[in-house]
């Protein structure tokens, strides 16, 4: 493996999630390099994280805290 290749594979990346609007704050989520990379090439997000919760996974997409989830609608269980 190259040396980019081993400084992605050990790399994370702070990903700044939108506001979440059940309580107004913003929010951040920490995921591999390799992911954050293949999501801006275009993979799905649960492709690129595979290894990340799917509450985690909303929050990068809506903003909504996996706690503000809860609050709202309960577990997250069931949902797709």
């Amino acid at each position: 493996m190259t040396a980019f290749g081993e400084m992605v594979k050990n790399t994370t990346y702070v990903v700044q999630t939108p506001t979440c609007f059940v309580c107004g704050k913003d929010g951040e989520v920490e995921v591999p390099m390799e992911g954050f990379l293949r999501r801006q090439l275009g993979a799905l997000i649960q492709d690129a994280y595979p290894e990340i919760g799917k509450d985690l996974r909303e929050q990068m997409l809506t903003g909504i805290h996996p706690q503000c989830w809860e609050a709202t609608y309960g577990s997250m269980e069931g949902h797709a």
